[in-house]
């Protein structure tokens, strides 16, 4: 395809529509598109977090990295890319997030290819809210099942309500 020539590894280059989704639903005969919609999260008070957390950093890969700094004013992770703020395309304004998550995965090659391959059974990580961070263990256990997060203490963790950034990080970058 014409992106694929631009310098860019070979996952980041697929492209899709909404056209092309409702082929892939139409051709996948037990995949519903209606019944009820179940929160990824369990939303209410987050409580305070184990450390202050007013500035997070990391890197996807040996040329990628993502940061994020506190606003205490509008209580929010504000985003930035390549050391300066990233916006958002339709709006002009930097992204912003009331919670950020970054889930450590194993990260490896898919077999005769040179595709990423995330392992998303299950890692550690941090949750990020409020200018502090809590640690977290996370699960899936299967393409369809749902992401479960918890706290310390083996609690399903309470997630702040709002917007919330999941970064999925090599473990070989944390």
């Amino acid at each position: 395809d014409r992106y694929q020539n631009q310098g860019k590894a070979q996952e980041h280059c697929w492209y899709t529509s909404a056209e092309l989704i409702g082929q892939g639903i139409g051709a996948v005969s037990n995949l519903s598109t209606t019944g009820t919609l179940t929160p990824l999260f369990q939303f209410g008070s987050a409580g305070s977090g184990k450390a202050d957390a007013g500035e997070i950093s990391f890197r996807f890969s040996g040329y990628g990295d993502a940061a994020f700094h506190y606003d205490a004013g509008s209580k929010q992770y504000l985003k930035d890319i390549y050391g300066a703020a990233q916006l958002d395309a339709g709006t002009g304004a930097q992204l912003a997030f009331t919670n950020v998550f970054v889930l450590y995965a194993k990260v490896g090659y898919k077999a005769d290819t040179q595709l990423t391959d995330f392992d998303l059974s299950s890692g550690e990580g941090y949750y990020f809210t409020g200018g502090r961070y809590t640690p977290i263990r996370w699960t899936k256990e299967g393409y369809e099942a749902p992401l479960k997060v918890y706290d310390e203490s083996g609690s399903e963790l309470t997630v702040a309500p709002g917007k919330s950034y999941i970064a999925v990080v090599s473990t070989k970058q944390a």
